[in-house]
């Protein structure tokens, strides 16, 4: 059962040092040192980076102090687990590197190989980063980098605070995905709580068997009561734009996938990711037509409804600079071929005259991303200051899988412990 854990979340070296910004002693202090497993969010480590640098900085007297954590100057949200991350730092470097990944073929993804197996290189380098600590005045507000502080200077404690923060994003995702907080709320507290345990578990090894049985566990208790989800809850990151580690949160129904249902309801892109709750899904879908679908949905055909609402959004502001990410503009332009003849509105209101040409597109975006079409695979222009041009691939726990994969493959493997599938989008030479 250990190496079966392993292999399914495999472990990140981290190394914490504290920022020169907020360092108060001429010799900075030696840095953390963490071996945390892929699915561990960061908040998990939170109480022992304070405790440990807080004596090396100068916190006022009677003022909550404000910890977060960044990489080369961006700050990280707690709430991400730490492979997440690492998979999207990783596919920033590949970008900006044209360092090519190993890649899988179709016929290997029953016996995918653990995230290190993939690119052993890679992945045995530790993931540097820095911690700021500062002051809040209790008269002022917080400017809050990282969502889950906001309330710190009312006077809570700070881990319970981000705990309870993680529980309404673990509600949020399992209402999205069930289409009814009821199920979660019946199971009480218990089901939070493993669920909680999972996510931050800082120790591979026997603690980490452990709290991956009880997940699993009240996970299959929970498909028992509900059945297969209505709704796959994907976040999504890209190494373009401002901000290069914020993941956008995506809904994307599984009635509306696979061709099982033919109705209302659309695939709803959610760019505030700070609260993680979604409305819930349609009472109309056929249920047995869901669980039917949802063995046939493909990562691919996920990953085209994911990138559908931002495309068409940049598409309409194409023409204003100032409105799109620096950098954005080759990844879309490189997509423009697999959105070619459809109309926003026909997809987003199920119109029967999108449901030829939708698929048609699914099926050439597959294909392409593959690598299997007469086109080639889906090429991009890094946005470097040297003009790089590489293959768009997606990263799920540190591993480049298949677009004609199974995505309940996918999730019943490489989910979170909040059931979302963490995807980074890279581009390889």
């Amino acid at each position: 059962m250990s190496l079966q854990a392993e292999d399914y979340v495999g472990s990140v070296p981290v190394i914490i040092s504290l920022s020169e910004m907020d360092c108060a002693v001429q010799e900075k202090p030696t840095p953390m040192s963490f071996l945390l497993p892929r699915t561990t969010v960061l908040m998990a480590v939170r109480g022992q980076v304070q405790k440990f640098f807080s004596p090396f900085t100068v916190v006022q007297e009677e003022s909550a102090p404000l910890v977060w954590l960044t990489y080369k100057g961006e700050p990280l949200a707690w709430q991400y687990p730490v492979g997440a991350l690492k998979d999207s730092i990783a596919a920033l470097a590949m970008s900006n590197c044209n360092d090519a990944a190993t890649g899988i073929r179709s016929g290997d993804v029953l016996t995918l190989p653990s995230p290190a197996e993939m690119n052993p290189t890679r992945f045995a380098l530790p993931l540097l980063l820095e911690v700021r600590i500062t002051s809040v005045v209790s008269d002022k507000p917080p400017a809050v980098p990282c969502p889950g502080q906001e309330d710190v200077v009312t006077g809570r404690n700070p881990d319970q605070a981000m705990r309870d923060y993680l529980k309404q994003m673990l509600k949020g995702t399992y209402s999205a995905m069930y289409g009814s907080i009821k199920l979660m709320m019946d199971a009480r507290s218990e089901v939070i709580n493993d669920m909680l345990n999972f996510a931050t578990c800082i120790a591979v090894g026997e603690p980490l068997v452990q709290t991956l049985r009880a997940y699993n566990e009240r996970l299959v208790a929970l498909r028992r009561l509900a059945g297969s989800p209505s709704n796959i809850v994907v976040m999504m990151s890209a190494p373009f734009g401002n901000n290069l580690f914020r993941f956008f949160l995506s809904r994307v129904p599984i009635g509306e996938l696979g061709g099982s249902r033919k109705g209302s309801g659309s695939p709803e892109s959610l760019h505030d990711e700070s609260s993680g709750f979604v409305p819930g899904s349609d009472s109309s879908v056929d249920v047995t037509a869901v669980a039917d679908s949802y063995h046939k949905v493909t990562f691919g055909e996920v990953m085209w409804h994911v990138l559908l609402r931002p495309y068409f959004q940049w598409w309409r502001q194409r023409a204003n600079a100032e409105s799109v990410p620096e950098g954005a503009a080759p990844l879309y332009y490189a997509l423009s071929p697999f959105y070619e003849g459809v109309d926003e509105a026909s997809v987003i209101g199920g119109e029967p005259t999108s449901w030829g040409v939708r698929s048609a597109l699914i099926d050439k975006f597959i294909s392409s991303g593959d690598g299997v079409s007469d086109g080639g695979v889906i090429h991009a222009t890094a946005p470097t200051p040297q003009t790089v041009k590489g293959s768009v691939c997606f990263i799920v726990q540190g591993t480049r899988p298949p677009l004609s994969t199974p995505v309940k493959y996918l999730l019943e493997r490489f989910a979170s412990a909040d059931g979302r599938l963490y995807v980074s989008l890279a581009l390889l030479g």
